[in-house]
């Protein structure tokens, strides 16, 4: 049985070059996600991954979570609470100050 996980953007874009190097061409669907990923990316897969899993200490941040904030490039608290808003529960002032120190490290 497979592992599943959620995978930022930049880390769809590395899987889906590797099987097009691999296969020598992809399938119509795996063709346009890969053009949209490569227009969307904004890190590479390994440096995507990287801040993900320093999210993911942090108190309250799942790897859904972590993941979004990657793909949005999280700026401010406001980009940060709009993410956790619909988990029904504020975000505290600490918590955004920490995402947002590791978001700077990395960026």
């Amino acid at each position: 049985m497979t592992e599943e996980r959620f995978l930022t953007i930049a880390e769809v874009k590395d899987l889906l070059e590797e099987e097009n190097e691999k296969r020598g061409e992809l399938n119509h669907e795996q063709g346009f996600a890969l053009q949209h990923a490569r227009e969307i990316a904004r890190l590479p897969g390994d440096r995507a991954r990287t801040i993900v899993e320093e999210l993911k200490k942090i108190d309250n941040v799942s790897e859904e979570i972590a993941v979004v904030l990657v793909d949005i490039k999280a700026e401010d608290a406001e980009d940060v609470k709009a993410v956790f808003y619909k988990e029904r529960f504020d975000v505290e002032a600490d918590t955004v100050e920490k995402i947002l120190s590791v978001m700077e490290e990395y960026l």
